[in-house]
């Protein structure tokens, strides 16, 4: 559906001119690049380039000021500089950057030490005595920290006896904070009895002073020069950004020109680059490369290049773009495979809205889907806000908002009125089951087509022989519910018994087509066995991948028994309890039933869908210059 057309593009001049060939038609161009010394290997004299990348240490100090200053790369930015300039200004940038990096996490460091101080502090507000005064104590040592309120009426009984002292600065129910004082003979027995009774000493810094009220505010005013230091230091780096930022574009440019060597081959005299281009486009660079007379561009279809796998490049509209990342979690469409984004993306909504359906909770997932992030272009947010658009549809159809069913007074089913309406939703299902089942059927033997695959299109069990029987099946429990009797011995025979033969000799009879003997060789015995036991499990996938589809309807009915629960206690409560029934029974809904919801669809997606038409087992089309300027 959305599989981009690919060509690939042989590039071939003089190895004087490779530099530039690589700045002026690899650089410039959407190329994914493949190893032309492995697909040149008949080819004599080539050998690859053995040269280590000069511009690597300059690539890696790039990257940190990256990294550290948020700064992106433009094309735009690069400039024409020697490698000596590149390597001299990227240190330069580096070295000023890193310093004024430290001095960031240093004030960080501060900032966090002195609000553990005023931690300590908080505590110790109500006592009007200079910190340092407890510090200059020659012959009485002091601790501050808190007592369990237990340990507190207890330690009471003690202090006469111990020469201490213990003074209250706050409590709370819990914890009693103070300081005790202690000669410094004894020190070390007090301190045991207090341990003893869970006391958790706390150090006080000796960076504060004065009384604890005005340390805390001094330390505050400390905090906040250091946060518009810190402010300050922010600024400073996207000035310097500004002025000497397109350095790091030029060193990370310049690595990655250096690096489409590991890609090519050459002679004494000439180079070979190959990669793979859209078909548009490889006209584009064939057009200007014939305006070069040291360098020649040479075009071919995947089909005439057996040596290498064309990449895939997929392009779908907007709208459907970010369900791609499910159809890449079950694997990569090949360049010949269809590609399933759209039919999962309208299938994955459509399904999700009636196992949900509910105006009121799709509401709730397109304000979630917005709130959480549209404008920063996340695939969760645009799967959300459409899953919910989806869900107010079905919820209008079922005159359900938030769980209250006369809010509207027209709809056409609602799934919990009566048994009828229940066993409609569920023969719904199964019927949308159907017909979905059907449809990646004739899927697959499209791909089986593309992939020129007569076996998988003609005797494979999603393929003819298989779409004849399962819609025969069907067919005949239809006319079964109908009163009306289809099987007669001419349907019988063409209809489900041929099928069933050629399904169970799919491999002898494609290598007959192919002319190859591609089946396993071995006793008649086994084969038969085996075989007899691939078609028993086709057979139950039918049925079970049919009735899977039951669960459609089911968690609608789920959906719409659990709110009926919700509404039962709203109305059976009064007052301020029903609203608070109401608003968490549907948060508690909305959470829990959404997540199983979306994981049963995709599963429906993926075990009774895809598994019949999708194999997944392409790989991905890499633009050469995004690759190496994201590399490091």
């Amino acid at each position: 559906m959305a599989v981009q057309k690919l060509k690939l593009v042989s590039i071939i001049g003089l190895l004087s001119e490779f530099d530039r060939a690589v700045n002026e038609y690899i650089m410039t161009n959407n190329i994914h690049l493949e190893d032309a010394m492995l697909n040149l290997s008949n080819v004599k004299g080539l050998s690859r380039f053995a040269d280590s990348n000069p511009y690597e240490e300059a690539a890696k100090s790039a990257n940190e000021i990256l990294n550290i200053t948020g700064y992106e790369t433009r094309t735009e930015d690069v400039e024409q500089l020697s490698f000596e300039e590149i390597v001299e200004n990227t240190n330069a940038l580096h070295q000023k950057v890193m310093a004024i990096q430290a001095r960031k996490v240093e004030i960080d460091v501060l900032i966090d030490e002195y609000k553990k101080i005023i931690e300590q502090l908080i505590p110790l507000g109500n006592i009007n005595v200079d910190i340092q005064d407890f510090f200059n104590l020659e012959f009485v040592k002091f601790r501050f920290g808190k007592l369990p309120r237990a340990g507190y009426i207890k330690i009471q009984t003690y202090l006469s006896d111990m020469d201490a002292l213990f003074i209250e600065s706050s409590s709370d129910g819990e914890y009693v904070w103070g300081i005790y004082f202690a000669p410094s003979s004894r020190a070390k027995m007090i301190d045991s009895v207090f341990s003893s009774l869970y006391f958790e000493r706390i150090r006080i810094s000796d960076k504060a002073s004065g009384t604890p009220g005005a340390a805390i505010e001094q330390i505050n005013s400390i905090i906040a020069r250091l946060i518009e230091e810190k402010n300050g230091i922010d600024g400073e780096i996207a000035q310097l950004m500004s002025a000497d930022g397109s350095i790091c574009s030029t060193a990370k440019y310049y690595y990655s020109v250096f690096e489409v060597r590991k890609y090519a081959t050459h002679t004494d005299e000439s180079f070979y680059i190959m990669g793979w281009m859209e078909s548009g486009e490889t006209e584009e660079l064939v057009k200007r490369v014939e305006k070069d007379m040291y360098i020649v561009a040479i075009t071919e279809e995947p089909g005439i290049v057996p040596q290498t796998k064309p990449p895939t490049l997929m392009r779908n509209p907007k709208i459907f773009r970010p369900f791609e990342s499910f159809v890449k979690m079950y694997g990569l469409p090949s360049y010949n495979e269809i590609d399933p984004t759209i039919f999962l993306a309208i299938t994955y909504i459509l399904m999700f809205g009636a196992m949900f359906g509910d105006m009121g909770h799709g509401l709730v997932l397109v304000l979630g889907g917005l709130l959480y992030g549209w404008r920063r272009g996340s695939d969760m947010a645009k799967m959300l806000i459409t899953a919910g658009i989806s869900s107010m549809f079905f919820g209008y159809l079922y005159g359900s908002v938030f769980g209250i069913e006369s809010f509207i007074s027209h709809y056409l089913i609602h799934p919990m009125a009566n048994g009828g309406n229940m066993n409609l939703l569920l023969l719904i299902s199964v019927g949308l089951g159907v017909a979905l089942i059907i449809f990646v059927m004739v899927l697959n033997v499209i791909n089986g087509v593309k992939a020129k695959d007569a076996g998988r299109v003609l005797f494979d069990h999603n393929g003819i022989a298989g779409i004849v029987f399962y819609i025969s099946v069907v067919c005949a429990v239809m006319s079964g519910f109908a009163g009306v009797s289809i099987m007669s011995p001419a349907f019988i025979t063409l209809c489900t018994k041929l099928p069933i033969i050629l399904i169970f000799f799919k491999e002898p009879l494609t290598g007959r087509l192919s002319r190859k003997r591609k089946h396993k060789q071995g006793k008649a015995g086994e084969f038969v066995l085996e075989k007899f036991f691939e078609v028993f499990e086709v057979m139950l996938s039918f049925v079970t991948n049919t009735i899977s589809f039951v669960r459609v309807g089911a968690f609608a009915l789920n959906h719409a028994g659990m709110m009926m629960v919700v509404m039962s206690f709203y109305e059976t409560l009064g007052g301020a309890g029903s609203v608070l029934v109401f608003i968490f029974g549907n948060i508690l809904v909305i959470a829990l039933e959404g997540l199983i919801v979306g994981i049963q669809v995709l599963r429906l997606e993926y075990y009774e869908l895809f598994s019949r038409f999708f194999t997944g087992d392409g790989k991905q089309f890499e633009n050469i210059s995004q690759k190496f300027s994201n590399k490091n």
